[in-house]
């Protein structure tokens, strides 16, 4: 019992699961726009395949950052590791097994998916192992972030059904540099524990204010590309419905922002709006 409830927190599904539904569709929904006939059967495979390799870099993030969070006494109740439910060998054990049981998954759904799903459980890896870890080289940090936090999912779940195309790759550039104003925000927020961990990333070197304007350039740029690709396959959306998400996102997103008190870009909290933008 105390394993598995290790293991449901260190996998962090709260923050997880929006964000790898909006995606895996996403990209199903392009490539129905580029290709004559889907195979719905493999739409579970996909979404499972990224929730598995998302959820990894989740979980190994929390295994080799577990020292550090543990002198911060927010972070260390959050990481089942530094509170003690789970030791450093089970929270790796569960970790790696996630890892394969999502390249298992991505064999399934092709070469060229494979191949892009292992480089994305890869990256997940490098980007928190200590003796790499790709998040302490200045800007190497985002680029790594933004592709397996972000990109490659959507491409996971185009690729299996349709060749590249235009809208893909606008729509893989949208989500690259949403997820690198994610990282920034993250980077932003943990400057100071960072800055006692003696960790060297982007917002180290650039500092926090130029750091604040690039967190919401590239929010803001990757959502202008994303609407570029949705409204150029607008003929195959149910406008009402793209009204009502847009509506319930504007009123969720108010209310994240004046009853919770919550940024709308915090992507700890994405859990709450994400869905609805599936909508969209």
């Amino acid at each position: 019992m105390r394993i598995l409830k290790g293991a449901i927190r260190l996998s962090r599904y709260k923050e997880v699961l929006g964000t790898v539904f909006v995606l895996s569709f996403f990209g199903v929904l392009l490539a129905q726009h580029n290709t004559e006939v889907l195979n719905y059967q493999l739409i579970p495979i996909i979404i499972l395949a990224n929730l598995g390799a998302t959820t990894f870099a989740f979980m190994i993030n929390d295994v080799e950052d577990a020292e550090d969070d543990a002198r911060d006494p927010k972070k260390a109740k959050r990481n089942p590791i530094s509170a003690g439910l789970l030791s450093h060998f089970e929270g790796t054990t569960i970790s790696m097994l996630m890892f394969i049981v999502s390249l298992i998954l991505f064999a399934l759904l092709g070469e060229l998916v494979f191949l892009v799903g292992a480089s994305m459980l890869i990256i997940g890896f490098l980007y928190s192992w200590r003796r790499i870890r790709l998040k302490g080289l200045p800007f190497i940090d985002m680029i790594s972030h933004g592709y397996f936090l972000g990109g490659a999912a959507l491409l996971v779940s185009y690729l299996a059904f349709a060749q590249l195309s235009i809208e893909i790759l606008l729509a893989f550039l949208g989500v690259f540099l949403v997820s690198l104003g994610g990282d920034m925000f993250n980077e932003i927020r943990d400057y100071e524990s960072d800055k006692k961990a003696k960790l060297k990333n982007t917002v180290s070197v650039l500092g926090l204010k130029p750091s604040i304007f690039l967190r919401y350039f590239f929010t803001v740029v990757g959502l202008g590309l994303l609407g570029f690709t949705i409204l150029s396959i607008f003929s195959l959306l149910n406008i009402p419905a793209v009204i009502v998400g847009i509506v319930l996102t504007v009123l969720l997103s108010l209310y994240t922002i004046f009853i919770s008190k919550e940024s709308i870009l915090d992507y700890d909290n994405i859990m709450f709006y994400n869905p609805l933008l599936a909508i969209v």
